[in-house]
């Protein structure tokens, strides 16, 4: 019984783990280099934020966008096969059934200019939002 009582405990040290590290990270993201003059200037700590540390830090959103709007078209096959709606997903797979190559290749095409459409979007909004990127200098 003891070491039941033992073992709950070092799962909820486990649990609790991710969020104290959580914790650090984000005090550790509000002294970062990029807002070190920021006692010195004018603005407060929210502009600074808002203006600089969040413009930065939107990068990884940006780059999962990017995948997301090239993985919304394979998405929406599934939800129409799965629900029987009449588009894209029935027409692909009865090709793919049928073996109609042209069909499928139509596609894989589509599917394959939404994921470099949606690429592309992304390098764009990161070149727009990190003026690390734009400057050309990297990072240290």
């Amino acid at each position: 019984m003891a070491y039941g009582i033992a073992g709950s405990r070092a799962r909820s040290f486990r649990i609790a783990e991710p969020s104290q590290a959580r914790a650090r990270r984000r005090g550790r993201g509000a002294r970062c280099p990029l807002l070190a003059g920021g006692g010195k200037s004018r603005y407060s700590r929210r502009i600074l934020l808002y203006r600089y540390a969040l413009r930065v830090a939107a990068n990884p959103l940006f780059s999962l966008f990017g995948f997301s709007v090239g993985t919304l078209l394979s998405g929406s096959l599934l939800v129409e096969v799965v629900m029987s709606w009449p588009g894209l997903g029935p027409l692909l797979l009865e090709a793919i059934l049928a073996r109609d190559l042209f069909v499928v290749i139509g596609g894989v095409l589509c599917s394959t200019v939404f994921l470099v459409t949606g690429n592309f979007l992304a390098d764009v909004l990161i070149y727009w939002a990190d003026p690390r990127i734009r400057s050309g200098r990297p990072a240290r």
